[in-house]
């Protein structure tokens, strides 16, 4: 049993770096295709035209749900999730690759991040993002079988073990009814 508390807390420490280093890139990243979008929305002559090839780029070639609004403007401010790193990286680095006012929703809607960016005024750029374009989503199954499997591995050892020590106790009864 110690073996595997030992295990787990290691698998636990080097999983969470893991996830942070993962989650730092992927924010950062997904961060960085809205940036380049918006720089060649600022590039564009700004017509419908203009519009139309950006969305489509952004939705085609980076697998980003993009919506270019006019007439928007951003939702009032949700409250921080408790504990969540992913909106934390997110708001760092929008801060640093847009330098516009945006809003994220990291909850409203499963398995998305609604990520919208005020260009300028009147027009909001709208990006419903897969959850795994922002941080490691599957870290949990790796972590489930490697609990599985060092489960499966006791059960193995402490069958070799029992099969080990009954000769052993054979051997002590048989010297106690010895006399």
């Amino acid at each position: 049993a110690p073996i595997v508390i030992l295990q787990s807390i290691m698998a636990g420490i080097i999983l969470d770096q893991h996830w942070d280093q993962v989650t730092k890139v992927l924010s950062r990243s997904l961060s960085r295709e809205i940036g380049l979008m918006i720089e060649l929305y600022d590039a564009s002559d700004k017509g419908t035209d203009a519009i139309l090839r950006i969305e489509d780029m952004s939705n085609r070639r980076l697998n980003l749900e993009l919506t270019i609004q006019r007439g928007a403007a951003l939702p009032p401010p949700l409250p921080p999730p408790f504990l969540s790193a992913v909106d934390s990286r997110l708001n760092r680095y929008l801060t640093v690759e847009t330098g516009r006012p945006y809003w994220i929703d990291s909850s409203g809607q499963p398995g998305k991040i609604d990520i919208r960016v005020e260009v300028e005024p009147g027009l909001v750029f709208r990006v419903l993002a897969p959850e795994g374009r922002a941080y490691a989503v599957g870290t949990n199954a790796f972590l489930y079988w490697m609990v599985i499997s060092s489960l499966v591995l006791l059960a193995i050892a402490l069958a070799f073990l029992h099969n080990q020590i009954r000769p052993v106790i054979q051997l002590a009864r048989a010297a106690r009814n010895f006399g």
